[in-house]
């Protein structure tokens, strides 16, 4: 359970400023974010587009790279 009360997260949607990350701290970010197993990854533009293709390889078709706008529903 995490400490919002909920037992699943959905998504984790913003911008990870990993624009300038190399490749151990790519690496942490991966773990943390499979530690939360969340359905949806939205990266927005500070992530960086390295980083953004880094997280598509290792989260698949999970990835949706945000931009101002996008919308979704759950």
């Amino acid at each position: 359970v995490l400490q919002s009360g909920a037992s699943v997260v959905r998504a984790v949607i913003g911008g990870f400023h990993l624009l300038n990350a190399d490749d151990r701290r790519l690496e942490s970010t991966i773990r943390a974010i499979q530690a939360l197993s969340p359905e949806l990854i939205v990266p927005c533009h500070c992530t960086g587009s390295q980083a953004v293709e880094t997280l598509k390889k290792a989260f698949g078709a999970r990835v949706t790279a945000g931009f101002s706008g996008i919308t979704f529903e759950f």
